[in-house]
């Protein structure tokens, strides 16, 4: 299918620059409502727009090996309001569910914003893309067209979620987990996966840890493995809440073991935070179990076996190396 911008039509972009992508990216896809990956970009820049973002910028988006672009065609097309933010939530939204499913190596790019109008295409905005860092993992990701089809499904679940009243424990999460994906330094992001499993796991005060590593066995395919895991996990969020220093986690292990140790830890809770957050998201069956407080104490009050059962498949943590 091919695409071009008309006449009348705003559009949002995230420009991404060397991203590791397979060939079934290499035409535009319609994800629908909008929505679309492009192998390049769908305007011209000209010299004008080429000397107002600068030369070295304009030159890396045309090396931009892929577009996401969500387009809505507008009666005010040249003015920048409304329209252009919703045009960014929604490709916010689509570039998170693609990260739930694996962070690329690099994920660097930029974000556009404007319009195609009767004398050519527009530029209203202009940045940077904020970093994404993954855990070093042993599978990359390679993106390809399942994985974006899959963001969108995930657009459009949390779009329902965010527009809600409820799920505030959820959207907290959320947050939590986007900050993870985006903290360069290695504790600061367990801590805030663990944070955002906490906020659906929901442990009681006084009880926080043992709760923790009891209902994350939901999540995490259950076993003493799972548990010092999810434990030490814990305690690294803990240690960062509190100011400690993460090396007492491991003590008693030999100091080049620590880095390595703390290395695992994180792997292992991204992949199941992000699994998480990625199944009660897209399905309405499992994000119905966390929509308030109430509904959240419902779930967590079952029997372990119940719970288990209405959760589904597991992660496997312990073969997170």
């Amino acid at each position: 299918m091919d695409f071009h911008l008309e006449t009348g039509e705003k559009f949002s972009c995230i420009a991404f620059e060397n991203l590791r992508i397979d060939d079934s990216l290499s035409k535009p896809l319609s994800l629908g409502d909008g929505l679309w990956t492009l192998p390049k970009h769908p305007f011209s820049l000209d010299k004008h727009w080429r000397e107002w973002i600068g030369k070295i910028q304009a030159g890396k988006v045309d090396r931009c090996n892929l577009f996401f672009l969500a387009v809505t065609a507008s009666d005010r097309p040249d003015v920048l309001d409304g329209e252009n933010q919703m045009l960014q939530r929604r490709l916010n939204r689509l570039l998170y569910g693609l990260l739930l499913q694996g962070i690329p190596d690099h994920v660097d790019g930029f974000v556009l914003t404007g319009a195609q109008l009767s004398d050519g295409t527009h530029i209203r905005q202009f940045g940077g893309l904020r970093d994404y860092y993954n855990s070093k993992p042993k599978d990359r990701v390679k993106v390809n067209e399942s994985l974006c089809k899959q963001a969108k499904v995930f657009e459009e679940c949390y779009a329902r979620i965010e527009e809600s009243p409820d799920y505030a424990r959820v959207k907290r999460g959320m947050s939590a987990l986007a900050r993870a994906i985006s903290e360069r330094n290695l504790e600061e992001r367990t801590h805030e996966f663990v944070r955002a499993l906490e906020a659906i796991a929901k442990p009681e005060i006084g009880k926080s840890t043992t709760q923790f590593m009891h209902r994350c066995q939901t999540f995490a395919l259950a076993s003493s493995t799972a548990k010092v895991i999810l434990e030490e996990c814990y305690k690294i969020r803990s240690a960062v809440e509190h100011m400690n220093l993460v090396d007492d986690v491991f003590f008693g292990s030999p100091a080049d073991e620590m880095p390595l140790k703390a290395g695992q830890r994180l792997r292992q809770i991204e992949k199941l935070t992000t699994s998480v957050y990625f199944r009660l998201t897209t399905s309405p069956e499992h994000s119905k179990l966390f929509v308030t407080d109430s509904s959240i104490d419902n779930f967590w009050s079952r029997r372990d076996d119940e719970r288990r059962t209405a959760w589904g498949d597991p992660v496997d943590i312990s073969v997170i190396e």
